[in-house]
């Protein structure tokens, strides 16, 4: 589990890896489509590839003080969907490459925004490492966290631009179990989040 400090892609990059050539074919705010040709030490030759660049993110699971865990119900444009999921966001400040502390102050900023919830003066937020949402198209990443002993600001959401988040409420750990089972909890950041959970020891 990489607790301690932010990923970096360039570590990567540093174990045989090599962008010869890079072509920009779409840039945007919150994305930049590239045509990268790779060198790697596994292959003879090179391989061209059109890559998603994208911010990272921050994933918190909000733990109350009874052990339920608040999760919101938001629209997802691009799905056309209304779905249950865990809090998250895009970590826009820079400095987060080097200081793991800018992801830990982006975590409680979203849970904060999108719950109106923050820690309790006993409560922690516990690193649980990091995922890819979809290595073949994107080098986005995610930072996970579990926020244990959380309680209401009493400032309400404060959600961003375009959000639209319709309801807040706490589920215990079986119904989670049984929105997944159902097909109902499907965003990729909830399910790794309560699987990290599980394989950490965090819930049984």
């Amino acid at each position: 589990m990489n607790g301690g400090k932010p990923f970096r892609l360039d570590e990567g990059e540093g174990a045989g890896w090599e962008r010869v050539a890079e072509t920009t074919l779409f840039e945007h705010r919150w994305v930049r489509v590239n045509e990268t040709t790779f060198r790697t030490s596994n292959r003879k030759g090179e391989v061209t590839w059109v890559v998603s660049r994208r911010p990272a993110g921050a994933v918190v699971a909000p733990q109350l003080p009874d052990g339920r865990f608040l999760m919101i119900r938001q629209e997802r444009y691009p799905v056309q969907r209304v779905l249950w999921e865990f809090p998250a966001g895009l970590i826009d400040d820079p400095r987060f490459r080097d200081d793991f502390s800018v992801i830990k102050a982006a975590a409680l900023r979203e849970l904060e925004e999108e719950t109106g919830h923050g820690l309790r003066e006993q409560g922690e937020l516990i690193s649980l490492g990091h995922y890819f949402s979809s290595v073949g198209f994107t080098d986005e990443h995610c930072y996970l966290f579990l926020a244990r002993g959380v309680i209401s600001t009493g400032a309400g959401l404060r959600p961003d631009g375009g959000e639209n988040i319709l309801e807040v409420r706490p589920f215990t750990i079986g119904e989670i179990r049984d929105m997944i089972a159902r097909n109902e909890l499907v965003d990729a950041n909830s399910l790794v989040v309560f699987a990290r959970l599980c394989a950490l020891g965090f819930i049984a």
